[in-house]
């Protein structure tokens, strides 16, 4: 099968993008101002964009070049960090997380035979709640080591880590933290959180940004950056316009940084998800694929970083009215990046009925089981917020592509 052109493509996806669309001054539930769309398919890449997406600094600029705010696809840049250390032989996944805690700094076990591992913190079944303590609105970038400290005094779990899963951007900024740690190459010269633990943004740009080329992906949101970043929005009032989001500074060392406070680009994260299916032989290319090995059961099938399912790859992250989703199926060589500049609409669903579209195979992602649904450490799926029936749609578009081949 040769890859289909742009326009094709185009043509095969719009539908299941285009009704996530609301204009900017009739805001309406389940719908969005502007969506942007990068596929991969066969070695090509495309991007697209839906409605408006405008800027911080007025204006508007293609989708090649709009900056936008990951969010929480950022855990899966940190898995790899732990990937690469493992490698590396600087940790091991089974390394107890207590070990590499700052002295002074403990956490507490279940039990003391059944300690937190990396492992637990890269698959969300380390027992840690979902949130960080103290919340605040921009809590990736302002995350205090104190207030780290704080949790691992004060936290007791409820389950022996390993045996659950539960969503836990806590357990993920303290791996970035620690990763930040095993990382740094010159020993501590202080006492606590030293500079190692606060170096996050440099040793992802080392061993990750600067290797892959994303030279659009950062943590700090400088004059340059934010000239480039799309404004976000929140939805008031139905029928009224589009509230702005204002996006303030990050703190390049707050102690959350790798749970979720990259931005980046289209072409720089369909560059990323072409590393998921092109490995490569060196150590980020086997970093790579050991993320995407499956780990031991926990309800939601988890790479390290990845949820798993159905051949693919997935991963989503929500931050100040910023949503996106990634997805890729390195078997069938295709993998969607979308972003939307407000939260509340399915992106993910659309995200997924696109790579069901392109693979000619629609996409079963799974659900927690209903045993877990029911407990209050997995909160019931999303409903769709819109009327559009993704999954006919999806059928639909599937069907259409087939007919051009």
């Amino acid at each position: 099968m040769t890859a289909p052109d742009r326009q094709r493509v185009g043509a095969l996806i719009a539908p299941l993008f285009e009704p996530l669309i609301a204009p900017l001054d009739v805001a309406e539930k389940g719908r969005v101002p502007g969506v942007l769309v990068g596929v991969l398919h066969q070695g090509q890449r495309y991007c697209y964009a839906f409605g408006q997406v405008p800027l911080q600094q007025g204006g508007s600029a293609a989708p090649e070049d709009t900056v936008v705010m990951i969010a929480s696809n950022t855990k899966v840049f940190t898995a790899t960090l732990l990937a690469i250390a493992v490698l590396q032989s600087r940790v091991e996944l089974d390394t107890p997380v207590q070990e590499l805690l700052p002295p002074g700094v403990d956490i507490h076990p279940y039990l003391m035979d059944q300690p937190v591992r990396l492992r637990h913190l890269a698959t969300h079944s380390a027992g840690f709640p979902k949130g960080l303590c103290p919340p605040r609105d921009d809590v990736f970038g302002h995350y205090s080591f104190d207030a780290t400290t704080r949790f691992l005094r004060e936290f007791e779990p409820q389950y022996p880590p390993g045996q659950q899963w539960c969503y836990s951007n806590q357990g993920f900024a303290l791996l970035g933290a620690l990763m930040s740690h095993v990382h740094h190459d010159s020993p501590p010269s202080e006492q606590g959180w030293s500079s190692s633990y606060r170096d996050w943004p440099q040793v992802a740009r080392r061993l990750l940004l600067e290797p892959l080329g994303m030279q659009s992906t950062q943590v700090e949101l400088s004059p340059p950056v934010r000239a480039r970043l799309a404004l976000s929005y929140g939805l008031r009032q139905p029928g009224q316009r589009y509230e702005l989001i204002g996006v303030g500074e990050i703190d390049p060392q707050s102690a959350a940084i790798g749970a979720g406070a990259l931005s980046s680009t289209v072409p720089d994260m369909l560059a990323f998800l072409a590393r998921q299916i092109d490995h490569g032989p060196d150590v980020l290319g086997r970093a790579i694929a050991l993320t995407q090995s499956q780990q031991e059961p926990l309800g939601l099938c988890m790479g390290l970083g990845w949820q798993v399912g159905d051949g693919c790859l997935a991963k989503d992250g929500l931050k100040l009215g910023y949503a996106s989703y990634m997805i890729v199926d390195p078997s069938c060589r295709v993998a969607v990046f979308a972003f939307a500049n407000a939260e509340g609409s399915d992106l993910n669903g659309a995200a997924r009925a696109a790579l069901g579209a392109l693979r000619g195979c629609a996409v079963q992602w799974p659900r927690p089981t209903p045993q877990q649904i029911g407990d209050p450490l997995f909160p019931q799926p999303d409903p769709l917020l819109h009327p559009l029936d993704l999954h006919r749609t999806e059928l639909e578009a599937i069907t259409a592509f087939l007919e051009t081949l």
